[in-house]
């Protein structure tokens, strides 16, 4: 007996649908293909009703049916977020109650918002208290402040020692722990260290070389260095690990910007969109900027309504407030300065040189963009490639 034993159409399936609100559905068609057959299967999100991917597999006959379910179920796990985790990261934890914390906690740090980040780190430092000798809450926990760092919404020096912190913690309890280990490699790169860096992203490798968590701190690391096209290459063999990690897909966005233009980023964008990031903030506020820079204001202006008030802090504040100066000229200085003036280290923070360069001119600019350099602001790196900086350079 299945929930879809008197469904006899997809009118059925439809109504079935808006009765049990899922989330995702997926659909299947034999086709014939001489003597065997070709499952067509469509995997789709309700929400807009987007297809998220759509893979063919050939049935052999007499082949038996636990093979084909087998391959649906890894096609879901693949595909759809929140069902990937590592069951054996999951058995260190000491309690029901402790899973519980962490699995909600990762959940939150991979929706990739300031809200959700925020969750997360509330959650994942209960868990470290609750299971102190667990290797995976200290390693999500690192990566979820430098996360926080990364879109403006923690100081970033307190970031990036909370999170160096929690990563060696990780190599206490098992110095061959290879998500650990590649977090010390991003740290350490990012902190210009790059022999022990590197050293450490090779030995994460070794352990490790199919590890969505390892490719996407590599891709971060290429891409604070400025390799934007090994960047990509890594961010994508990320993706195809697990297409459903939302800090991989808007890192893509931002390597795709600075690397081949803003027409390309806006039509990955929307593929983005369309896929798995359809109402994350950080993108939509990408979108909304890109869309204004191309003179495309009143898409842009769309866009931004959807972007949920509560979400509209740090990096996300700052795209928006650039769109706003590109929509509506020198009447949105005014907000900018206001803005700028409100940020407490904005002379350690270079996400805000692209305001600061509109709102007090390029002299003010080249003087915080030469402090920077000459400091060597590990945060710098990634800000220096901006295309709107191009006059600093």
């Amino acid at each position: 007996m299945t929930i879809t034993k008197n469904c006899r159409s997809v009118k059925d399936i439809l109504e079935l649908m808006d009765q049990l609100r899922p989330d995702y559905y997926i659909s299947g068609q034999m086709i014939p293909d001489g003597n065997d057959n070709i499952v067509q299967i469509e995997i789709v999100r309700v929400k807009g009703y987007h297809l998220l991917h759509q893979e063919s597999i050939k049935l052999i006959e007499h082949q038996p049916a636990s093979l084909l379910q087998n391959k649906i179920a890894n096609l879901l796990l693949r595909c759809i977020p929140g069902l990937r985790w590592d069951t054996k990261q999951i058995s260190e934890l000491n309690s029901i109650d402790s899973t519980m914390v962490y699995l909600r906690g990762k959940h939150e740090l991979n929706q990739y918002t300031p809200y959700s980040l925020q969750q997360a780190l509330k959650l994942l430092t209960q868990c470290v208290n609750m299971s102190p000798n667990s290797i995976a809450p200290y390693c999500a926990l690192a990566e979820c402040y430098l996360s926080m760092a990364q879109m403006g919404i923690f100081d970033k020096q307190n970031a990036m020692i909370k999170a160096k912190e929690h990563a060696i913690k990780a190599t206490e309890l098992d110095h061959n722990n290879p998500q650990a280990l590649g977090l010390l490699g991003l740290i350490n790169t990012i902190h210009s260290e790059y022999i022990v860096g590197s050293l450490l992203f090779k030995q994460a490798n070794l352990l490790s070389p199919i590890s969505a968590d390892i490719k996407y701190y590599y891709g971060w690391n290429l891409f604070m260095a400025g390799q934007l096209e090994e960047a990509l290459q890594t961010i994508n063999e990320c993706l195809k690990l697990d297409p459903t990690r939302a800090a991989a897909g808007i890192t893509k966005l931002w390597i795709t910007y600075y690397h081949t233009g803003i027409d390309d980023a806006i039509r990955l964008g929307d593929e983005l969109r369309s896929q798995h990031l359809q109402d994350n903030p950080i993108l939509l506020s990408m979108q909304v900027m890109f869309l204004s820079l191309k003179g495309k204001h009143e898409l842009a202006r769309k866009l931004t309504k959807e972007i949920s008030t509560q979400e509209i802090t740090g990096l996300i504040a700052v795209n928006l407030l650039y769109a706003e100066y590109c929509q509506n000229s020198e009447r949105a200085l005014p907000t900018i300065r206001e803005f700028l003036e409100s940020e407490q280290r904005i002379d350690n923070n270079p996400g805000l040189l692209p305001l600061v360069l509109v709102a007090h001119g390029e002299a003010i600019a080249e003087k915080m963009w030469n402090k920077f350099k000459n400091e060597d602001n590990i945060w710098f790196k990634r800000w220096k490639q901006d295309p709107r900086l191009i006059k600093l350079r």
